[in-house]
């Protein structure tokens, strides 16, 4: 009877293998054995069947990262609907960003979600709406100079979707994390609110994951949202 034992590539000896798990001609992950018996080397049969299984697994570990991409894209378009159902049916202003914001952290399952608002003198940002489980949760109503708050500058300045990993350890941004922020150490992801190209405010996620990025299909996503919801502030701000 002959026994193999999948092994760490350092304890590999003379009749060690090692293979790759490979899919599409991509590496993806690699595999090493060692027998108990060493003194029997490797038959091409046994190698063979090796490959075989391995290029098995390749198929099988495809298979589950495409069903989870399926799975993160529907929820992605169902969280959209919602927010789009919104949108369409809560015409109070205050009410609407208040039911995004909990919906956005909900869903997302992130630290906070909060939407901030120029005032009509265009100086001063006001947190109009925030969800979070924090204890340490900002004040709805609290307000910032917009001229004394980088990042907010950044928002309005560059007027496209950012991303801010460790903001909180950065002394330019101490005005909105004090202000807006959970304080916590957490990635920020911004998404400027805008009526006819100007930014009005913007909607910000705290996601504990520190160096958090985001993909193209999230990037789709947190732009559809903002648009809809610019949309809805803009018919909102007519009645």
């Amino acid at each position: 009877r002959k026994t193999i034992l999948a092994a760490p590539q350092e304890e590999a000896a003379s009749n060690a293998l090692s293979k790759p798990i490979t899919f599409r001609g991509q590496v993806i992950g690699n595999l090493d054995f060692i027998r108990e018996d060493q003194n029997q080397p490797w038959t091409d049969d046994e190698v063979q069947l090796i490959e075989e299984i391995l290029e098995q697994t390749a198929l099988a570990l495809e298979n589950a990262r495409l069903v989870d991409q399926i799975r993160l894209r529907s929820d992605q378009i169902q969280l959209l609907q919602e927010i789009t159902a919104m949108a369409a049916s809560i015409l109070d202003e205050k009410e609407l960003l208040s039911s995004v914001a909990q919906k956005l952290q909900t869903n997302l399952q992130i630290l906070h979600c909060g939407i901030a608002l120029q005032d009509q003198d265009e100086e001063t940002l006001t947190l109009v709406a925030s969800s979070t489980p924090s204890k340490n949760a900002p004040a709805v109503g609290a307000s910032v100079n917009l001229s004394e708050d980088a990042l907010s500058q950044s928002i309005f300045t560059k007027n496209s979707l950012q991303v801010f990993q460790k903001f909180t350890q950065e002394p330019n941004y101490q005005t909105f994390v004090q202000t807006f922020s959970t304080q916590s150490d957490s990635t920020l992801i911004t998404l400027p609110l805008t009526i006819r190209d100007e930014v009005i405010g913007y909607i910000f996620l705290e996601d504990r994951e520190e160096n958090r990025t985001i993909d193209k299909e999230e990037t789709n996503l947190f732009q559809q949202i903002s648009a809809q919801i610019s949309t809805a502030i803009e018919s909102a701000r007519l009645f």
